[in-house]
């Protein structure tokens, strides 16, 4: 295994930081930022009035916040005993099924399933 020199030990944690940050920034996004707005802009079609939109909101962050919680200690246990690697290449295909599937969501009521598989898979992204 070659040598690394002074500046390859310093770039390669930086670039490793700098796509770690790249990826947290783009999931808060999501669930911060994209998720509300599309609930708001597809209301009328999923059967929401907007006097209600505040509650579905609240409640579909709810219930993502509620499933990480509880899959925190679960997910641990799981990578354990699978190992680390199938978390890791599972993962990433989650996080990018999860908005593909939102936007073709016909009632409110699947944004639950939705946000429960997107919490699971974030506990999942935090066991490497």
């Amino acid at each position: 295994m070659p040598e690394l020199d002074a500046i390859q030990l310093f770039v390669l944690p930086l670039a490793v930081a700098a796509v770690a940050f790249l990826s947290e920034f783009v999931y808060a996004s999501l669930n911060n930022v994209i998720v509300p707005l599309f609930l708001d802009r597809e209301a009328a079609r999923l059967g929401i009035s907007h006097a209600r939109l505040g509650w579905a909101l609240g409640s579909a962050i709810a219930t993502f916040l509620a499933v990480e919680t509880l899959m925190r200690i679960p997910a641990g246990a799981l990578s354990d005993r699978f190992g680390r690697r199938a978390f890791i290449a599972g993962a990433p295909l989650l996080t990018c099924l999860s908005p593909v599937l939102l936007a073709q969501v016909s009632a409110f009521w699947m944004v639950y399933p939705l946000r429960v598989v997107d919490a699971a898979d974030h506990d999942a992204r935090r066991q490497r």
